[in-house]
């Protein structure tokens, strides 16, 4: 990669992460692109995500969104860079039951039952909705018993259901 083209992607990105624009993250994508360079954005997304935030939720979720859909057309043969993402995302606002379901998505088709079972421990504690957490633990149930194997852990999420 050229210093000009190096130069030009950094100021791509510098503008995005600033502004949280999305016109800014649409050229910082295609400068990327056209270097193949996807790596370079993804961190920028990352660095985005792990800001202080002062930005409208709004923007927030825009960029959050974004993230997680340039991760998914680069990177969506690499589960693990994209629940990264997807984990952020639902630190920052455990709200996103998109993120969640996206999360869920990718945490089964790993197979990796132990952080999907703990993600839903950790979207049923943080939710205040009552009709939502009865949905989360029947899941969480169908989960545990049918795909991580894990009986007991079933049961915890029926008990909790029927208390």
């Amino acid at each position: 990669m050229t210093t000009e083209k190096q130069r030009e992607l950094d100021s791509a990105i510098t503008a995005a992460q600033k502004t949280l624009d999305d016109a800014a993250w649409d050229r910082a994508e295609a400068i990327a692109a056209k270097l193949e360079a996807p790596d370079l954005v993804a961190d920028a997304y990352r660095d985005a995500l792990d800001g202080n935030f002062s930005e409208t939720s709004e923007s927030i979720e825009r960029v959050q969104r974004r993230a997680v859909e340039y991760h998914e057309e680069w990177f969506g043969d690499q589960p693990t860079r994209l629940s990264e993402v997807l984990g952020r995302t639902l630190e920052i606002s455990p709200q996103a039951s998109w993120a969640f379901q996206k999360l869920t998505v990718v945490l089964t088709v790993a197979g990796r039952w132990p952080e999907l079972l703990s993600l839903y421990d950790q979207t049923i504690e943080a939710t205040d909705d009552v009709e939502r957490q009865k949905r989360l633990l029947r899941e969480a149930y169908e989960a545990a018993l049918d795909l991580a194997e894990q009986p007991d852990k079933a049961i915890e999420y029926l008990q909790t259901l029927y208390e």
